[in-house]
């Protein structure tokens, strides 16, 4: 459970040191049981029933993109089905330097596309992407 996947988040192997600078361990914990938060902690045992995660992001506004070892997949994933992706890539410790997203700067211009957090901002994620959610002017 919740043990298993601390451990995963902390282990030591290379660049992977504190897996997604363990922003999927934390919001997991603090938010799993939050209403309208749909986490998908496929590590977990028993794992979560079967979902389409396709439909899942096409009905979602926001869609967690932390670091892994995807290279961005999971924010185009969501950009091309129509969801936020919400990047939260860095560890609190000012030990590791910010993730860049693909083609970010003369390319893509990221703050258009998605929402960008910190580590600090994971305990207040559902009142911040609550307050985006209703602020339609800076949803359009």
């Amino acid at each position: 459970g919740m043990a298993a996947m601390a451990r995963k988040c902390r282990r030591m192997e290379g660049f992977l040191n504190n897996y997604a600078f363990g922003v999927r361990y934390e919001v997991y914990r603090l938010h799993k049981d939050e209403p309208g938060f749909n986490l998908r902690a496929t590590d977990l045992r028993p794992p979560p029933p079967n979902a389409n995660l396709d439909d899942l992001t096409r009905g979602a506004t926001f869609c967690l993109c932390p670091s892994g070892t995807g290279w961005g997949m999971r924010a185009f994933h969501a950009v091309a089905l129509g969801c936020i992706p919400v990047i939260i890539q860095d560890d609190g410790s000012g030990s590791y330097p910010s993730v860049l997203q693909a083609f970010e700067g003369p390319l893509l211009d990221w703050a258009s596309l998605a929402v960008r957090l910190t580590f600090a901002d994971i305990p207040r994620l559902p009142s911040l992407l609550r307050a985006l959610a209703a602020d339609h002017e800076a949803l359009a």
